[in-house]
């Protein structure tokens, strides 16, 4: 999370999140989060997101003054298209879902806002892929700019070199999968049926750490090919990593500039009803913020 400020002086643009200038007065960005926490709050809001009728609200805030961090959870879910509800035990119809009702679903959010610094962190929960980073970049970022006169916020995916920074020195590889090969372009249907490499999972054991491989690829910009597999051969890199007694599952899905996720599991975090509870959610994500703020 970084906030430009069009108005700074110099060429870097981006302000010290706790101390932004705007018109001679200083604004810290966790008051401001904090105030459109509080205004989302409550009660059931419409939105328009991506071109999608939600029903949104904010429950459970926790501010932290000191840590600079604040968590909550959003609830979202879409409405405007009737459908019919099937139990997955009986496989029968179970209710028929009007178009003005919406299954609404609590996704956790922890963001944390150094002092002193121009970049924070935002670990935004998704199930599947659905998630509220789309909602929470356009609304929050809206209020920025009304609060901040003209500043933006910008909240962008979390880049692979970046993730993988840290434990590319320290941390120990379990494994590493490379899966959901691309089809070549201009092949053959009939080929690619009888191609088993089409989607695969080879998983690539070995002991020692990933920073061991560093001395096949060179010094500088060079490092960041380790993860550039996820551009070009497939879509789907997963790093398992163990670092300071913890176990991290790495996703760097393939685009230009490849993005990472990291996934929850037990038993580092505890599921009810098939939700992450919110202590053992609130934990994995502070070690997870822990373990890149120290690796900048």
């Amino acid at each position: 999370m970084k906030v430009k400020n069009p108005k700074q002086p110099g060429k870097d643009k981006n302000s010290v999140l706790d101390a932004i200038n705007v018109a001679g007065n200083k604004f810290d960005l966790l008051n401001v989060v904090e105030a459109f926490v509080k205004l989302h709050t409550g009660s059931h809001q419409k939105f328009l997101v991506n071109g999608s009728n939600r029903l949104i609200k904010i429950s459970s805030p926790k501010v932290d003054k000191v840590a600079r961090e604040i968590s909550f959870y959003v609830g979202q879910g879409s409405f405007g298209i009737p459908s019919d509800i099937i139990s997955s035990t009986s496989l029968k119809s179970t209710h028929k879902k009007k178009s003005e009702e919406s299954d609404v679903i609590d996704y956790y959010v922890h963001l944390r806002l150094p002092a002193g610094s121009k970049a924070g962190y935002a670990i935004l929960h998704s199930i599947g892929n659905i998630n509220v980073k789309s909602w929470l970049s356009d609304y929050l970022g809206l209020h920025v700019n009304n609060q901040l006169a003209a500043c933006g916020l910008i909240l962008s995916p979390l880049c692979s070199s970046l993730a993988l920074k840290t434990y590319l020195k320290d941390a120990d590889v379990r494994s590493i999968k490379v899966s959901h090969f691309e089809t070549p372009a201009g092949a053959d249907v009939a080929d690619i049926l009888t191609d088993d490499t089409i989607e695969k999972t080879l998983v690539l054991k070995r002991e020692g750490g990933l920073g061991k491989l560093s001395g096949f690829i060179g010094k500088g910009k060079k490092r960041d090919l380790l993860v550039a597999i996820s551009d070009k051969d497939c879509t789907d890199v997963k790093a398992e990593v163990s670092f300071n007694g913890r176990s991290r599952v790495i996703s760097l899905e393939g685009s230009k500039t490849p993005k990472a996720k990291f996934y929850l599991q037990e038993p580092q975090i505890k599921f009810k009803d098939g939700v992450p509870t919110r202590e053992s959610i609130a934990k994995f994500a502070t070690e997870l913020m822990d373990d890149l703020d120290n690796s900048n």
